[in-house]
């Protein structure tokens, strides 16, 4: 059964700063600061997952403009 939700893996051991991504987090996911910033601590290599496609798209370009190496699934 094929899926219609994306993921977004990090690519490097490079990190984004957790205040920095939760910010853009809130904005693009309509989440709270705590959500947020939780969901930027906790990846272990997965940046995000079960995200919309748009919205995924979305953040996938703002994290590569913040230079992390990424990539959607």
């Amino acid at each position: 059964m094929p899926s219609d939700r994306v993921s977004l893996l990090y690519t490097s051991d490079l990190r984004p700063e957790v205040p920095r991504l939760a910010t853009v987090l809130c904005g693009v996911l309509g989440v709270t600061m705590v959500d947020a910033r939780r969901m930027a601590r906790y990846g272990r290599g997965i940046a995000l997952e079960n995200l919309d496609p748009a919205k995924a798209e979305t953040l996938l370009a703002i994290l590569r403009n913040m230079d992390l190496d990424c990539i959607s699934v």
